[in-house]
């Protein structure tokens, strides 16, 4: 589990509900959504426990009917394994709370219901990157203060060098709606608003960042420019 931290561009991105949406195939191979017509992020749920979110246009492609509006997604790879078993599948509009699908279902020939564990037992699911984790949700509040900890020393460092770190997406969600960390989420964002207004100069300080968390003993991963 570990804290991300970016800069983040100044602006929001409006979001409507969509109340067209559908999902009209669900097999082993995917899922087929009706009524596509922006970009929504759903959630998709084995009886009632949130096991992954897509994106309705960035993680889709267009259906082999052709038809306007209908959009496929492939299971992730991780996931495959898993789905041999009786399930309850819900699909539900994260942000505006619309089930749009809801239905009893059998995958493969498994008698016993789909359970996304570990190896230790512990609930999983897929996070942002795509990889299992356990969620916040079996973690007890000690298992989280290091995560706190973390977090405080980040934004310690980056104030050190003139930057103001705040918690961003995921966290501040959570922060703000439960007063806690969100359940189905695995690890903890920060952001900060960047002074300057050219992306090289931008990642030239990300970088400087880096280093300094670095400085500091902290390990650190670079995903892209800015983050």
């Amino acid at each position: 589990t570990g804290v991300q931290t970016c800069a983040l561009p100044i602006g929001l991105v409006p979001m409507t509900n969509e109340p067209g949406v559908a999902v009209t195939t669900v097999d082993t191979t995917g899922l087929v959504l009706a009524g596509v017509a922006e970009d929504r992020a759903l959630d998709v749920l084995f009886d009632d426990r949130r096991i992954w979110s897509f994106w309705s246009v960035r993680d889709t492609e267009e259906a082999p009917s052709g038809v306007p509006g209908e959009r496929r997604v492939a299971w992730p790879e991780r996931m495959v394994r898993f789905l041999d078993g009786p399930t309850r599948l819900r699909v539900r509009d994260h942000v505006a709370g619309t089930v749009v699908y809801d239905e009893e279902l059998r995958f493969g020939t498994g008698e016993e219901r789909i359970a996304f564990v570990n190896k230790s037992g512990l609930p999983i699911a897929l996070d942002k990157s795509g990889r299992f984790h356990p969620e916040f949700s079996v973690r007890t509040g000690d298992q989280l203060e290091p995560l706190l900890d973390a977090m405080h020393r980040v934004i310690a460092i980056l104030e050190e060098e003139g930057i103001a770190a705040f918690p961003a997406y995921g966290t501040l969600l959570g922060a703000v709606r439960e007063q806690d960390f969100l359940g189905h989420d695995s690890d903890a964002d920060l952001g900060y608003v960047s002074r300057h207004t050219s992306p090289v100069d931008v990642v030239r300080e990300s970088f400087r960042l880096q280093r300094a968390l670095v400085a500091h003993g902290m390990e650190t991963f670079r995903y892209s420019g800015g983050a």
